[in-house]
């Protein structure tokens, strides 16, 4: 239902604006994917004076509504440069909850 209504949507907008909005959504996913993945690829430094490890509970529809953490790891470089080392959900495999890599 909510995809019918998101679909009539995006059909209210492009007749509003003069073109897809579809097309601008997908150049736009496009370019953000892109420079994420490059970000997630750059290289880290080799030693940090501190790392932080925190999440924040956030609301994910994953087949149903629930409440999920998404952690995030920040290191303090030598200097005092602050660096996200990665982030993201924090999945349960039996009883032991682990993360992903730096996504």
């Amino acid at each position: 239902m909510e995809d019918l209504a998101l679909g009539r949507e995006l059909g209210r907008l492009d007749l509003e604006l003069g073109y897809s909005a579809r097309d601008t959504i997908s150049r736009i996913t496009d370019k953000v994917v892109a420079e994420m993945a490059e970000w997630t690829s750059r290289p880290l430094e080799k030693v940090y004076a501190a790392v932080f490890i925190d999440a924040i509970y956030v609301k994910i529809r994953d087949g149903q509504v629930g409440n999920r953490p998404i952690y995030a790891a920040i290191g303090v470089d030598l200097a005092g440069h602050k660096d996200i080392l990665g982030s993201g959900p924090v999945t349960v495999a039996g009883n032991r909850r682990s993360s992903g890599s730096r996504s």
